[in-house]
């Protein structure tokens, strides 16, 4: 700052007027305004004299003054002015983590002391919320990053690509409502894997065989988890036959009467954060036994569990396909196939 010390025209002798006068580059500071000191008129010639001694002190004074003045307005925080309002604007659109957590970066500028910038995300009626603290620097924008989180207890953001309203607001300053197009994307599946072991691998129809395995999560054992067990006769489809518990080691295991030859399989159905897994096919040969006539279904069906027919039957109404084929047996229970379709007491 520049002080300028100007004496008036003579036309008012004995005033002295202090001008203060900002320094270049100084943005926003405002000037003090003049300081003008009145002295008694005196004679001309001891005008020069008298003007002198009383001024300094009074000079000193009012420097002081200006001084004390332009100090106080050039530390203030910058305040909104009509030309300046404070602003906030996406750098890029929102990133979407998964279902439960969000992000978006941000520029903004505010005014006066360092406060927070406050967001929330919807999408599809779900809303995540984040807050971090900003610093104001005036009319320079500075950019932030926002976590933002879905609510415990919330099911989070649905699956796909939708439209989203982000909502950033600074307290007291500004309010920012923008419309953005975001993916969520599923959800990362942990890893599920089986095993079996069918034994034993030859048995004669009607004995009971024994169908192990194990169930393995992320790569470590799996205690008490549940898996189908699935069995298809040769030339068919694998079809549900129980679910198994496993033991505390993750162990599976169930015993089961054999009725044909075909193979048997583990499955897991999957879950929201577990992948859908199959073990490999164990097959098994069932050797026949001789063809018998049975009194009725159930008791055919404690051998034959899907039924069984003659060759080229087809089953009618269920859509089964895993009986039996054993024309010769067929024929001494025909009279158990009401509806003539060539398979006798057929299940699925």
């Amino acid at each position: 700052m520049l002080l300028v010390l100007a004496g008036q025209a003579r036309s008012a002798p004995g005033s002295l007027i202090l001008r203060s006068t900002p320094s270049a580059g100084t943005r926003g500071v405002r000037a003090a305004p003049e300081a003008v000191l009145q002295f008694a008129q005196f004679p001309d010639e001891s005008e020069s004299l008298m003007f002198k001694r009383p001024a300094l002190s009074a000079v000193l004074a009012a420097a002081a003054l200006a001084l004390v003045m332009v100090s106080s307005t050039a530390t203030a925080a910058p305040s909104p002015g009509p030309h300046d309002p404070a602003l906030i604007a996406t750098e890029e659109a929102p990133y979407i983590q998964d279902t439960k957590v969000a992000g978006v970066s941000l520029r903004y500028t505010c005014y006066g002391p360092d406060t927070v910038i406050n967001v929330s995300l919807t999408v599809e009626g779900v809303e995540a919320k984040g807050s971090a603290p900003v610093v104001c620097h005036g009319d320079t924008d500075a950019p932030v990053g926002v976590r933002l989180d879905v609510p415990k207890g919330s099911s989070g953001f649905p699956v796909g690509t939708w439209n989203a309203v982000l909502v950033a607001t600074i307290p007291d300053q500004v309010t920012q409502a923008l419309f953005q197009q975001v993916t969520v994307p599923a959800p990362l599946l942990k890893t599920v894997k089986l095993t079996i072991n069918a034994s034993p691998e030859k048995v004669g129809q009607g004995k009971r065989i024994t169908v192990r395995g194990t169930i393995e999560r992320d790569g470590k054992r799996w205690p008490q988890a549940q898996a189908d067990l699935r069995f298809k006769v040769d030339g068919g489809n694998y079809l549900y036959v129980r679910t198994v518990t496993a033991d505390a080691k993750g162990v599976l295991k169930t015993t089961l009467p054999s009725t044909t030859s075909g193979s048997f399989r583990y499955a897991f159905t999957g879950s929201p954060t577990l992948a859908e897994a199959t073990s490999h096919g164990d097959h098994i040969v069932v050797k026949k036994l001789k063809p018998k006539s049975y009194a009725s279904c159930s008791a055919l069906n404690e051998i034959y569990a899907y039924g069984v027919g003659r060759a080229g039957g087809r089953e009618k109404g269920l859509g089964a396909n895993n009986w039996t084929r054993d024309t010769k047996t067929y024929k001494k229970n025909k009279k158990l196939d009401p509806d003539e379709d060539g398979v006798a007491c057929e299940k699925r």
